[in-house]
């Protein structure tokens, strides 16, 4: 083993490789592990090159193999493929460079696009049909955010009060007050109506956005008087391609997404399993405009206020729910009621009661064949094997009125950004109308017991 000028070693004992007369370097030849005093690693094992420089150091004749150390020097920057002369787009780009970023955004997963991000993106134009709790308290705090970053805009506002009007329109940008639906949806030149009136009140304004093809989101329930699922189905039936979603915000809460992975292996897989749903309130809701909660079936009474969000549960676990029983009892605003339902191979009961003590949600799923069970009570979610208690999560409450107003955010992200998407507005019809369905059916069972 021989030394060349630069410390190099050779295992060519015949001789030294020739030097430049310049300099006084050896030619490179060999590996690129062999050139010279430094040695490059070979391509790090993930794919990703680590192209960290090695000072090679002189053998210890006691020892065998090279001891290096890692050296100060920079990383080398990666060569982009689409930057290479030839790709698709180079001249395109190097004709109109992009201008320089910060720190780059992270790619693939990690990176959540947000609705109505980017340049050549047109803000949507939101009409906001009624103005009472739900719309002060949860829509316009959520339009206001998506206002500010460029994904909708408020582009008229109208309720029965005049001076609620007025109020809304002062703490707008651009929105404009109308007297009713009709002159909001023909004045204002929304792309979405939003409609956020009494539940009696929903079917109207629907159909008067059905008539001008524009896309409606409207709050729960539908389907809450004889008849009104047919017209849902006549409407959509008419403009395969028209929107129409309800707002059932507690899909978006992180512990309900965690229940909905459980709940789908079983459902897919024909193993049974269970689903109990209880929710208890003093009372109506004391914020609410109007004090329609407490007008008893004409609005849906408490099956369409808080039932409605586990109907739609099921039916996005599977399609084909049915409701196979229902009961109702107490005067209105003080009501209890229950809703047993099929679930693909599982079975699910869903008790809510205004005649409680307190404001308390549970959701407990069981898989018996496995001795599991899920829970999630207020802002706890915990795992049980064998009636044994796991580790507690702590998560959002759905008897938190602040969390569950929040969670319209997350709701609005996913309509703004999805509203284009043919397959998700197909979803979202669906979703409505079969939703509704199940609601008419238990209204009308309960009524029967």
């Amino acid at each position: 083993m021989r030394r060349g000028a630069r410390g190099a070693r050779h295992r060519d004992r015949r001789g030294l490789p020739r030097e430049r007369e310049v300099g006084g370097r050896a030619a490179r030849r060999g590996p690129a592990q062999a050139r010279g005093g430094v040695a490059l690693r070979r391509r790090h094992p993930r794919g990703r090159d680590d192209a960290r420089l090695r000072p090679r150091r002189p053998r210890h004749r006691g020892t065998r193999g090279l001891r290096s150390e890692p050296a100060a020097l920079p990383l080398l920057p990666r060569t982009r493929a689409a930057r290479r002369p030839g790709a698709p787009g180079a001249a395109e780009r190097a004709a109109h460079p992009a201008p320089r970023r910060g720190r780059r955004r992270p790619r693939g997963p990690r990176r959540r696009a947000g609705a109505g991000r980017g340049p050549g993106v047109t803000a949507t134009a939101v009409g906001l049909c009624g103005l009472g709790s739900a719309a002060l308290r949860a829509h316009l705090p959520a339009l206001c955010r998506a206002e500010e970053t460029g994904a909708a805009v408020i582009a008229g506002v109208c309720d029965p009060d005049p001076a609620r009007s007025e109020t809304v329109v002062a703490r707008t940008r651009r929105a404009r007050a109308f007297p009713d639906v009709e002159a909001l949806l023909d004045g204002s030149g929304c792309d979405l109506l939003v409609i956020a009136s009494p539940p009696s009140a929903h079917l109207p304004a629907i159909t008067a956005a059905a008539r001008r093809g524009v896309d409606v989101l409207c709050e729960k329930p539908l389907g809450v008087a004889e008849g009104d699922v047919d017209r849902l189905r006549d409407l959509t039936g008419r403009a395969p391609s028209w929107l129409v979603a309800t707002v059932h915000q507690y899909a978006h809460a992180t512990a309900c997404r965690v229940l909905e992975r459980w709940l789908r292996v079983p459902a897919r897989s024909g193993r049974p399993f269970r689903l109990e749903v209880e929710v208890e309130r003093p009372g109506t809701d004391p914020l609410s405009a109007g004090g329609w909660r407490a007008a008893g079936d004409r609005e849906g009474g408490i099956l369409g206020d808080h039932a409605v969000h586990y109907l739609a549960l099921c039916h996005r676990l599977d399609p084909g729910t049915r409701v196979l029983d229902a009961h109702s009892h107490g005067a209105p605003g003080r009501e209890t009621a229950s809703v047993e339902l099929a679930v693909g191979p599982g079975t699910a009961r869903v008790g809510v009661s205004y005649d409680g003590r307190r404001r308390r949600n549970l959701v407990a799923l069981s898989l018996p064949d496995r001795g599991a069970e899920l829970r999630w009570e207020d802002g706890e979610l915990r795992r049980l094997r064998d009636a044994v208690p796991g580790r507690s999560h702590p998560t959002g409450a759905l008897s938190d009125r602040q969390f569950v107003n929040d969670l319209y955010g997350a709701l609005y992200d996913d309509l703004l950004g999805h509203r284009d998407d043919p397959g998700w507005r197909d979803r979202q019809r669906r979703e409505t109308v079969e939703v509704a369905a199940l609601l008419a059916e238990a209204l009308r069972l309960s009524h029967r017991a």
